[in-house]
C-alpha cells in the first residue's frame, strides 16, 4: 500500500487566502516604502492570530473577506495543513524583518522583503503557495 501524504481534516478557502496574500503583499511594500517596525509587527500579529484561531481569525481577515466578496469570488476549499505550515514561515518572515530593522540590516530587510512580496504575489495572482510546496518537499520524506 502506498504512503499517503498527510492532511489535515481542516478546510480554507483558497480564494481568501489569494486575497490575503495580495493584502500582505501590499503591507509589505508599505514596510519598503515606510522603514517602520510597526508594518511588519502588524504582520506578525495577524499570522500569530491565524496561527492559534485555527485560521479563524486574523487582522486583515474582515477586509480580505469583503474583498473577496465584492469581487464575487467563489469558494475553493482546499487542505489547510499546507496552509497553516505557510502561515507559520509568513510569521517567520515577518518576525525576521523586525530583527533586521533593529539591527540596522536595511538592505537585507529588503531583500527578504521582496522575496516575501514575490511569495505573497505568486499566491495572490497564480494560486502557487511557496509554502505549501515547502510543505510537500518536508512531509514527502515520512
Amino acid at each position: 500500500m502506498a504512503k499517503a501524504c498527510p492532511i489535515s481534516q481542516r478546510r480554507t478557502d483558497s480564494y481568501l487566502e489569494r486575497v490575503e496574500a495580495f493584502i500582505t503583499a501590499c503591507v509589505v511594500t508599505l514596510f519598503i516604502m515606510s522603514c517602520t517596525f510597526v508594518v511588519p509587527l502588524l504582520l506578525v500579529l495577524d499570522y500569530l492570530l491565524k496561527i492559534f484561531s485555527s485560521n479563524r481569525y486574523g487582522l486583515f481577515r474582515p477586509f480580505s473577506k469583503r474583498v473577496k466578496n465584492a469581487l464575487m469570488l467563489p469558494c475553493k476549499d482546499v487542505d489547510d495543513a499546507p496552509k497553516a505550515f505557510a502561515r507559520v514561515l509568513g510569521a517567520f518572515m515577518s518576525f525576521n524583518l523586525i530583527v533586521l530593522y533593529f539591527l540596522g540590516l536595511h538592505i537585507p530587510a529588503v531583500i527578504l522583503s521582496v522575496v516575501f512580496i514575490t511569495f505573497a504575489l505568486l499566491e495572490a495572482f497564480f494560486d502557487f503557495c511557496v509554502g505549501c510546496k515547502i510543505y510537500a518537499l518536508c512531509k514527502r520524506g515520512c
